[in-house]
């Protein structure tokens, strides 16, 4: 990914954050020699420096996982159009502001059936937690046990994160702030995460 260094993000309790953000990722390698994608989530696991993950067998990619290679994990946080008009200086042309990382690694299909329900239980348990009464998985019904034949789970052994904030870094505080506070007006969720993201980046600096 092209990073101009004052838009590189390089701390990794903020990349960890960022992928637990966003962790409706898109997973890409090559399947029969052509570039593949799957929309799904991923869990960052910090102990094992991997992501844990799993799709339908009747996605052809999970065949490709191992074999591929290096796999690219792409999470996409919030973006938003950047007017000119937003500066206080007037000296820019329209732009876009977002974050994004890519991730590099090579993938472990899990096999033993142990590892499997670990991995849907982290994975569970990562998005029902928020829930006042949590759906929980649970072993004794045989639906649940036959389900997972028909998923394909894997580890991303990650070699490499790459992490780019384009949020206005390159242009006076002044500028930043003033950009910050106009998103913040702008009536969409996207804009109001940027201009939070440009917010806390700010204050970091403070």
């Amino acid at each position: 990914m092209y990073i101009p260094a004052s838009f590189a993000e390089n701390d990794p309790q903020v990349l960890a954050d960022f992928m637990r953000a966003h962790s409706f990722a898109t997973l890409v390698c090559q399947v029969e020699g052509v570039p593949f994608a799957t929309h799904l989530p991923l869990y960052y696991d910090e102990k094992e420096n991997a992501l844990l993950g799993h799709m339908a067998r009747a996605n052809p990619q999970w065949q490709s996982l191992e074999s591929a290679g290096e796999v690219l994990a792409i999470f996409a946080g919030p973006h938003a159009y950047i007017s000119p008009t937003y500066y206080a200086e007037n000296t820019a042309v329209p732009t876009w502001n977002y974050a994004a990382l890519h991730v590099y690694g090579r993938t472990v299909l899990v096999e033993e059936l142990a590892e499997q329900k670990r991995i849907l239980q982290i994975l569970t348990s990562a998005y029902e937690g928020v829930r006042a009464e949590p759906w929980g998985l649970d072993w004794m019904r045989s639906e649940h046990v036959k389900k997972l034949a028909a998923i394909a789970f894997f580890r991303i052994e990650i070699k490499k994160i790459e992490g780019k904030f384009k949020l206005s870094q390159n242009r006076s505080e002044a500028d930043q702030r003033a950009a910050a506070e106009a998103l913040g007006e702008v009536d969409t969720d996207n804009a109001r995460g940027v201009a939070a993201m440009m917010r806390r980046q700010l204050d970091a600096r403070d």
